[in-house]
């Protein structure tokens, strides 16, 4: 059974923009949100091979297949095809598994915001990827939330992110969007209701196929050219032109979409050794740790949306008599090594 990956998205949200947490919060809590199957919800994974503006394959309405030239980059689109009427959302998370001895994901060229191309709706943008605790080797995740009031849920159809990925190593590879209850691919109706579909859907990524049509039956090394001489046949010691080589269509060049400034710090992530309390402070789920998970429990509780916090005097961190957001951002603090508890 899958485990429930949400935690990790979340706490990048966290990390990047501590108020619009509120928008995801309840997905770090399994027992406050509810998944259920939306009818007429549309979403899927699709490539681009050769960067034309066409996809060469989408796992939807069922997986198929790209090939792709070794060590050629291509685009992995997720998007929104089709939403049902009158249906609305306040964010997305999304959670993607692949053949890691196949594909290498470029961290750094997601885009999901402040682009023309993807969801304009998209405010507060994150990625997760390993050694983030719940992740697994060969899986990344996204999520993304709306602004702060006043905005307005979306019923934005379209692309919600990019991402480049290599084709590094030879052989047919798997890109999986995992869907479902057990799943971590939703749409947020609100705070407290997961939508998506029932069941993962993916793609296989040929690696190193001949995509191109280029000249055959000609054992010692043909050209790429349209004419040979009479005496072209099998030569052991012709040498291939330079044009033999894949073809500049399967390499992806640097995009002015590709900005560093796409998403909130793409390498934001919890810190990979957890450290024990001196004390209870910031301890507020009394798991033994201070992490990002003790600010989630604060600003829930700040925002009303929980009654009561497991260990309440572990939460006024600055100890102004207050639970509030700023106590939340103590315990971040704490846990990034920048203070020590109180």
């Amino acid at each position: 059974m899958k485990t429930r990956r949400s935690l990790v998205l979340l706490s990048a949200v966290v990390v990047a923009a501590l108020a619009v947490t509120l928008i995801l919060l309840r997905q770090s809590q399994p027992a406050l949100a509810t998944f259920a199957v939306l009818p007429d919800l549309d979403v899927s994974i699709a490539v681009d091979v050769n960067s034309d503006g066409t996809y060469d394959c989408n796992s939807s309405p069922q997986r198929s297949v790209c090939d792709v030239a070794a060590g050629a980059s291509f685009t992995l689109d997720f998007k929104v095809n089709s939403i049902p009427d009158g249906f609305t959302y306040q964010g997305y998370n999304a959670l993607v598994s692949y053949s890691t001895d196949a594909l290498e994901v470029d961290r750094n060229s997601f885009v999901q915001s402040a682009d023309p191309d993807v969801w304009p709706d998209c405010v507060f943008a994150a990625t997760a990827f390993p050694p983030l605790p719940g992740l697994l080797a060969n899986q990344f995740g996204a999520g993304c939330a709306i602004g702060l009031p006043p905005a307005l849920p979306s019923r934005y159809e379209g692309l919600l992110y990019r991402v480049d990925i290599t084709c590094d190593g030879p052989g047919p590879a798997t890109i999986t969007l995992e869907q479902g209850a057990e799943g971590e691919t939703h749409i947020l109706e609100d705070i407290s209701l997961e939508k998506g579909e029932a069941a993962d859907e993916g793609l296989i990524i040929t690696c190193g196929a001949m995509v191109e049509n280029t000249p055959t039956n000609t054992p010692g090394g043909a050209t790429n050219t349209p004419t040979s001489t009479p005496t072209a046949t099998n030569t052991p010691s012709a040498t291939p032109t330079p044009t033999i080589t894949p073809t500049p269509t399967f390499t992806r060049t640097s995009t002015p979409t590709l900005t560093p400034t796409i998403t909130n710090t793409p390498t934001v992530t919890s810190t990979p050794t957890r450290r024990r309390p001196p004390s209870t402070s910031g301890d507020v789920n009394g798991d033994g740790f201070i992490t990002s998970l003790d600010a989630l429990w604060v600003l829930q509780y700040d925002a009303g949306l929980v009654l009561g916090l497991p260990i309440p005097e572990a939460a006024d961190m600055n100890q102004d008599g207050a639970i509030d957001a700023l106590d939340a951002q103590y315990i971040l603090w704490v846990d990034g090594g920048i203070v020590l508890a109180p």
